[in-house]
């Protein structure tokens, strides 16, 4: 697996955006987009807020998250080979290593 400066330039390289946010007590959330797109896609608090006031989402969440930093490189890694299976990226670094 990559370390996490490496992931993050290959998918700079690969023209991907990730906006990666922390709380103390919430973990890692990271999200496909760029910070200037949190008016369309929203903030994680304001994702939420809309699950507990719909009591479901309507949409799919582009936020995911993980609880330790030694998880973050994984999931941000296996969230970009599902989200642009067809990237420069996930051809380089989609295969099993």
């Amino acid at each position: 697996m990559l370390h996490l400066e490496d992931l993050l330039q290959r998918l700079y390289e690969s023209e991907i955006e990730v906006t990666i946010t922390m709380l103390w007590d919430g973990g890692f959330d990271f999200a496909f987009a760029s910070y200037m797109e949190f008016g369309e896609i929203g903030t994680p608090v304001d994702d939420i807020e809309s699950f507990v006031k719909a009591e479901r989402r309507v949409t799919q969440s582009p936020w995911h998250n993980c609880r330790t930093a030694g998880e973050l490189t994984q999931a941000i890694h296996n969230a970009a080979l599902e989200k642009y299976p067809e990237s420069d990226y996930a051809k380089t670094h989609g295969r099993p290593n």
